[in-house]
């Protein structure tokens, strides 16, 4: 991966390959994620691309998410800290200017205009922001009915509009001109009688989609909801009028549906938040949840409402809206504070699934950090979970790391692995922590937690070379061989241990001393301090070491051209492997090693015949 990111960074780019906002559309989940990364480093410079941004927090892969959340919070200035009673006031004001107008929707119906209309969902979505803040703050019930009110008349509202849409749509179509058909081609008399036209089929008709969503129950019936919504926007219209029914028992299932149709997508999540009332019964507004969390990170807007449901009286539905705002991901920032609050709830599956649902949030979950250092040490598994949040939330927050440090030495195999996993995370913060993890990858007898140790060491990159070198000089062999593999799973940005792993060329056990060199080899051009050393390896009695030698030189390429008549010598090892990878060293210093090409010549007629295929690419080169 490291390679093929330096391999990138060679090639020429195009202005829009360079503008990572631009990335952010690329059909490449990895490079997706990479141009958020780029984005983020660049802080309040890129305050441009916050929109764009935004809405690669809905993205479909999980990782471009995580990095577009991680973005926005170096990007975005920090917010104000507003009190949750004056944002009740001002979305108290913002409602009442809005039900003055749907009561005048009401009263009137069709003399509401469109501007009307529009002017309305404004203010619903903007009394609605507010209370949705208010709720994020305090921990009451103050703002639940309010919220639950507004999603009602919003839902309604929205659905009026797109009704309006569609019928003007369908009133465009049918005043477009018939296309004139063609003259005939027979006389009248020669035709044969024609058969009536055929009616086109309805679209979609109600009992066609809705007897299945409202025949069903729970699972069944979101699964029924979303073969429903495959029919697309013929069925949109369908949907919509149903939910403008009185019995709400299937709305659960038809708003999700609508929004499947990819028609009137707002108005379902608004609907859906609508549902989670104390009126709607704990199933409908179960389902209701479920069918959010169905949807995914494009519910991001319907976490207010999904903060009511969090603190409802069904432990049922405060698991399922937990895990629903999981799911959503970075889109439920505000959901942080109140899922650090769930951490309490009487109902352990809801604690745990509140702390997994804070690391899906991930960077942007900083406000759910001291609940979650709280959450440790309450069980074992409660405690893998807050450990596996803070580490999905990541560096951000300086005060994670000393709690990582500690579960290292948990008695618990599962929490020592969540804490190594987190702490690879962490960045330049876990640079102390790098000793312990080299511990770790020494003596720790689970082979998954050796693993996931070096992993997490590689995954600090360059923040781990300096005390990675230092185990270079280690008295314990298995020591010295691990510091060696992961230096060279690092690769050039562990540059700076080329000295170190010079002197450990010389190590008395040969394993370590192969190990060394190919360490040195995947440095690349950085691993040219060491060149005199490995070019000695090349007469090292273990052939084995020479092997890695001479293919780490190859590695190195151009900068190892001071080996070159150690690698001309070694073209004529006893080992065929040796003569193959000298032969392949040769080729990639290009035309430094022009004076190598009679040596290689003579190796065409080498019995080996990968010996003989890699004189033959070495000298093309030349």
């Amino acid at each position: 991966m490291r390679w093929a990111a330096l391999l990138l960074l060679a090639l020429p780019l195009s202005a829009e390959d360079a503008d990572p906002a631009k990335r952010l559309g690329d059909a490449d989940a990895a490079v997706r994620a990479e141009a958020a990364r780029e984005l983020g480093q660049l802080g309040g410079k890129a305050s441009g691309a916050i929109p764009a941004l935004e809405t690669a927090l809905g993205d479909p892969d999980r990782e471009v998410r995580r990095a577009a959340a991680w973005a926005l919070e170096r990007i975005r200035p920090p917010e104000r800290a507003t009190d949750p009673a004056s944002l009740g006031t001002q979305g108290k004001a913002f409602a009442d200017e809005a039900n003055a107008l749907y009561n005048k929707w009401v009263l009137e119906d069709d003399k509401f205009t469109d501007d009307e209309l529009d002017k309305l969902i404004d203010l619903l979505r903007k009394a609605s922001e507010c209370y949705g803040r208010a709720a994020e703050l305090d921990e009451s019930p103050t703002y639940t009915a309010p919220i639950n009110r507004l999603a009602k008349r919003t839902g309604n509202a929205m659905l009026e509009r797109d009704r309006r849409r569609f019928a003007r749509r369908q009133a465009e179509r049918r005043a477009q001109p018939s296309p004139e058909k063609p003259p005939e081609q027979a006389p009248p008399a020669e035709r044969p009688a024609e058969k009536p036209a055929e009616k086109p089929a309805p679209p979609a008709a109600p009992e066609d989609l809705l007897a299945r969503i409202r025949g069903a129950r729970g699972a069944e019936r979101l699964a029924a909801a979303e073969d429903a919504g495959k029919r697309g926007a013929a069925a949109a219209p369908a949907l919509a009028e149903a939910l403008s029914g009185e019995d709400r028992s299937a709305h659960a299932g038809v708003a999700l549906a609508l929004f499947r149709t990819g028609e009137s997508r707002d108005a379902a999540l608004f609907t859906l938040v609508s549902l989670l009332d104390e009126e709607a019964g704990p199933e409908l507004r179960l389902e209701a949840v479920q069918a959010l969390g169905a949807i995914g990170p494009s519910a991001a807007p319907a976490v207010a409402g999904l903060l009511v449901a969090l603190k409802d009286k069904d432990a049922r539905v405060r698991l399922a809206a937990a895990m629903t705002l999981g799911r959503i991901g970075p889109g439920a920032k505000r959901a942080s504070r109140a899922l650090g609050d769930a951490l309490r709830d009487g109902d352990a599956e809801v604690r745990r699934q509140a702390a997994a649902a804070l690391g899906e949030v991930g960077p942007a979950a900083a406000g759910g950090v001291p609940a979650l250092l709280r959450g440790i040490g309450s069980d074992a598994e409660m405690t893998r979970l807050c450990v596996q949040a803070l580490g999905m939330i990541g560096p951000e927050t300086k005060t994670i790391m000393p709690a990582l440090e500690e579960q290292l030495k948990s008695a618990n195999k599962d929490v020592r692995e969540a804490a190594i996993r987190a702490v690879g995370n962490m960045g330049a913060e876990a640079k102390r922590a790098v000793p312990g993890l080299l511990n770790v990858v020494v003596v720790e007898q689970h082979e998954e937690l050796r693993k996931a140790a070096t992993d997490a060491l590689v995954s600090l990159g360059e923040e781990a070379v300096p005390d990675t070198a230092k185990a270079l000089k280690d008295g314990r062999a298995p020591m010295r061989l691990a510091a060696c593999s992961i230096l060279e799973r690092i690769g050039p940005e562990a540059g700076k241990a080329a000295t170190a792993l010079a002197a450990t060329l010389k190590d008395k056990v040969p394993e370590v001393r192969a190990a060394a060199a190919s360490a040195t080899g995947a440095l690349g051009a950085e691993g040219r301090p060491a060149v005199s050393a490995v070019a000695a390896l090349l007469k090292d009695p273990e052939w084995k070491v020479r092997l890695a030698a001479a293919q780490a030189l190859g590695g190195i390429g151009p900068e190892a051209k001071g080996a070159l008549k150690n690698l001309v010598a070694a073209l004529a090892d006893e080992e065929a492997e040796v003569r193959a990878a000298a032969a392949t060293a040769l080729g990639r210093m290009g035309a430094a090693a022009k004076s190598a090409a009679p040596a290689l010549e003579a190796l065409k007629s080498d019995p080996d015949e990968a010996v003989r295929k890699a004189a033959e690419t070495a000298l093309a080169t030349h």
